[in-house]
């Protein structure tokens, strides 16, 4: 299977660095959005529940649509080959 089509869903909970960093820096953005000091400093107001769905849902967006784009291009592979995941030709 190539990056191209490979899907995220396998491995995503193999990277534990890659988890901290996003635990992190999403503690950060909480940070600077709601503590009094970098709302000042930042210019921002804390958020409510429905705007922070509203934030997560956007940001994950770029996920979805890659996996969507993954999904239709592994079925065109598939079809392609007459049922058979396989990028290389078949043998003549």
């Amino acid at each position: 299977m190539t990056p191209q089509s490979a899907s995220a869903w396998p491995g995503l909970l193999a990277n534990h660095w890659l988890w901290g960093a996003v635990a992190l820096s999403a503690l950060l953005q909480v940070a600077v959005v709601h503590g009094p000091l970098p709302n000042s400093a930042f210019g921002t107001v804390p958020l409510d529940a429905m705007q922070w769905l509203v934030c997560i849902g956007m940001a994950s967006l770029v996920l979805w649509l890659g996996e969507a784009r993954k999904m239709v291009h592994r079925a065109w592979i598939k079809h392609v080959h007459n049922g058979a995941y396989t990028l290389s030709p078949t043998p003549a």
